[in-house]
C-alpha cells in the first residue's frame, strides 16, 4: 500500500519542528526569551546584593569615600575570576552562563556609578580621594580577577 505524498510531507514537517512546538519560529522566540529571563533574574538578583552591600557599607565610619561601590566592584572582579576560571573547562549552558556573568555580576557590579562617584569626588573638591579611587579600584580590582583564577585553580579544581 503506498502513502500518498502529502501524508508523508506532514509528517516531515512535523519531524522537524516538534522539538517544542509545530511552528519553528516559536522555537526561536521561546529560546531568546529563555535568555532574556536569563539575564533579568541575574540582573535582578545582583543589584539586590549590590544593594545589601551599600547598607552595610553604610554603617562603616568612612563618609567620603564610597566604600559600597568600591566593595561591590571587588568582591565582582574577585567572583568574576573565580567563575571564569571554574568555567574554563566545566561546561555550563548558555543561559546559566548569561545569568551569572551578564546579569548577576553585571548587576553587582557598576561601572557607571563608580565614573559618577569619582567625578563627584573631583567636583567637591577631594581630589586625592577621586585620584586614589581610581588608582584603588583599577588596581585592586585587576588584583582581585587574578586571586579568584588563583583560587579557583588551587582550591576549587582538586
Amino acid at each position: 500500500m503506498m502513502v500518498p505524498t502529502d501524508i508523508l510531507n506532514q509528517e516531515q514537517m512535523l519531524l522537524k519542528y516538534s522539538s517544542k512546538t509545530n511552528i519553528p519560529y516559536l522555537n526561536e522566540f521561546s529560546n531568546e526569551m529563555d535568555k532574556i529571563f536569563a539575564v533579568a533574574l541575574g540582573g535582578a538578583t545582583g543589584s539586590l546584593g549590590r544593594y545589601f552591600i551599600a547598607l552595610g557599607a553604610g554603617k562603616l565610619p568612612i563618609h567620603t569615600f564610597p566604600s559600597a561601590t568600591f566593595l561591590a566592584n571587588l568582591l565582582g572582579c574577585l567572583l568574576i575570576g573565580i567563575f571564569w576560571s571554574l568555567f574554563d573547562r566545566i561546561h555550563i549552558n548558555n543561559e546559566f552562563r548569561l545569568f551569572l556573568f551578564t546579569g548577576f555580576l553585571g548587576g553587582f557590579t557598576t561601572f557607571s556609578t563608580f565614573a559618577r562617584e569619582t567625578v563627584q569626588l573631583f567636583k567637591t573638591g577631594e581630589q586625592f580621594q577621586a585620584i586614589g579611587y581610581i588608582l584603588l579600584s583599577n588596581v585592586f580590582g585587576l588584583t582581585m580577577v587574578g586571586l579568584g583564577f588563583f583560587i579557583a585553580n588551587r582550591y576549587l579544581r582538586g
